[in-house]
C-alpha cells in the first residue's frame, strides 16, 4: 500500500481539513478527463488516500501499523544493543498491543454488524414471504439471512486485508454481490409469481 500521506502530500499531524485541501487541490490537478493512464492511476491513488485519511478508524490503524512496522526495525536495534534503554522495549509491546486490541474490536464490530443487518433483512424476507402466500416463510427467512451476510460481509469487512492475494478479495466480494442479486431475483420472482 502506498503512504497516503506522501500521496497527498502532507505530514501525519495534519487535521481532517487539511486532508480535505490538499484532495481538492491534488484532485482538480490530476482529473483525468483526457483518458491518459497515468492521470487515472494517480488520480486514483489520491482518492484512496483521501479515503482511508478522512475515516477516523482506517486511519488510525494505518498509524498503528506503520509504527509496529518501524518499531519492528527499533526493536531488532534494541535487541542488538543491550545498553539501550529497556523502556523502548517497553514502548514498541505497547504499541503492538495497542494496535492488535484495536484491530480486534474492528473485527467484532463488523462481525455484529453483519449480524444485526442479516437478522433484520431475514425478518423482512420472511415477513415479505409469508405476504406472498410463499409455503415455506422459513426459506424466504433464510435466504434473506444469508443476503445479509453477503451484503454486510462486503460493507463491512477489509477483505483485501484478510487474504494473502490481491485478486481473491475481488473474486470474494464479487461471490457476495452475486449472492446478493440472487437473492433479490428470489423475492422479485415470487412477486411475479404471485401476480402472474
Amino acid at each position: 500500500m502506498k503512504d497516503p500521506y506522501h500521496t497527498l502530500g502532507i505530514n501525519k499531524d495534519v487535521t481532517a481539513e487539511d486532508v480535505k485541501k490538499a484532495y481538492f487541490d491534488l484532485a482538480k490537478k490530476y482529473h483525468p478527463d483526457g483518458g491518459d493512464e497515468q492521470m487515472i492511476e494517480k488520480f486514483h491513488d489520491i482518492a484512496k488516500a483521501y479515503r482511508l485519511l478522512t475515516n477516523k478508524e482506517e486511519r488510525r490503524i494505518y498509524d498503528l501499523s506503520q509504527e509496529t512496522d518501524i518499531d519492528k526495525d527499533i526493536y531488532a536495534e534494541v535487541t542488538k544493543h543491550p545498553t539501550r534503554h529497556p523502556e523502548e522495549r517497553k514502548d514498541r509491546g505497547e504499541r503492538e498491543k495497542e494496535y492488535r486490541a484495536f484491530k480486534k474490536m474492528i473485527l467484532l464490530r463488523a462481525i455484529a454488524k453483519t449480524i444485526i443487518l442479516s437478522i433484520i433483512i431475514g425478518i423482512i424476507g420472511g415477513t415479505f414471504g409469508a405476504l406472498f402466500n410463499e409455503p415455506y416463510p422459513l426459506i424466504s427467512f433464510i435466504i434473506a439471512f444469508l443476503m445479509g451476510g453477503a451484503f454486510g460481509f462486503y460493507q463491512y469487512f477489509d477483505i483485501d486485508s484478510m487474504l494473502s492475494k490481491t485478486g481473491q478479495g475481488e473474486l470474494i466480494k464479487r461471490l457476495g454481490m452475486i449472492a446478493f442479486v440472487g437473492g433479490v431475483g428470489y423475492f422479485v420472482w415470487l412477486v411475479v409469481n404471485n401476480y402472474v
